[in-house]
């Protein structure tokens, strides 16, 4: 365990980021660690065992650097997450992260850099996501829509996906894979993928809106939609 200013964990709309992990691109994340933010500012980790069992048969046993012994050494494991930020002292590092509304007075709080990014980095597929909660005030969260290849969609059957457009949504609180399940639909009903695990939760608090950010087509056949979630306050 490790202390963190408790301002800095305040402005964030989570207390837990789960690690995820996925041997490759279109294929389910497994969630296999927990970071816990605690009010007093306490910050730890630790490893979800049952997700690391489904690893190990992809030659993952840990995240690198945090070996799977005992009790983890919050700081270490909180260093080591943190490296995944995008440095703000880039020239860029404005225009990188208002992709993802994180504006300059946030840029601090590396903490909650890590969760509006999910520490996602293009060497691995490892992501942080955040358990998203509903706060007194409005937030945006961005984000991209899970499972979206399992609809076997082709770049053309998705062109008339524009930035703007209006995104609907159904809670299946009868998944048997998540009980907080998100399934996103566009106009017509025609259905897209699900909201990410943990980022689907605040859904059971209160009723977010979604529209489009961007559709990032690929030639990998695995294509991208990029989406605005609008959390009301609580």
């Amino acid at each position: 365990m490790c202390q963190y200013p408790k301002s800095y964990i305040d402005q964030c709309p989570f207390s837990q980021l789960l690690l995820t992990w996925r041997p490759k691109p279109g294929v389910r994340r497994i969630h296999i660690g927990t970071i816990e933010l605690s009010q007093e500012g306490d910050v730890s980790f630790s490893y979800e065992q049952d997700g690391l069992g489904q690893t190990r048969k992809y030659g993952l046993t840990h995240y690198p650097g945090l070996p799977n012994v005992g009790v983890i050494d919050g700081k270490l494991a909180l260093d080591l997450f943190l490296r995944r930020v995008i440095n703000t002292e880039r020239n860029d590092a404005k225009r990188l992260l208002s992709f993802w509304e994180i504006t300059p007075e946030m840029f601090d709080n590396k903490l909650y850099l890590l969760g509006a990014t999910s520490g996602r980095m293009h060497s691995d597929e490892f992501e942080l996501l955040p358990v998203l909660e509903a706060m007194d005030k409005p937030y945006t969260f961005i984000t991209d829509i899970a499972g979206l290849k399992y609809y076997d969609y082709k770049e053309a059957d998705l062109s008339y996906i524009e930035s703007g457009a209006v995104l609907h949504y159904i809670c299946e609180e009868d998944n048997v894979y998540d009980k907080y399940a998100v399934l996103v639909e566009d106009d017509k009903g025609r259905k897209l993928g699900y909201i990410k695990q943990g980022i689907n939760r605040v859904f059971s608090e209160v009723k977010p809106t979604l529209s489009v950010v961007k559709f990032i087509p690929s030639s990998l056949e695995i294509s991208d939609i990029y989406i605005r979630i609008d959390i009301p306050p609580k």
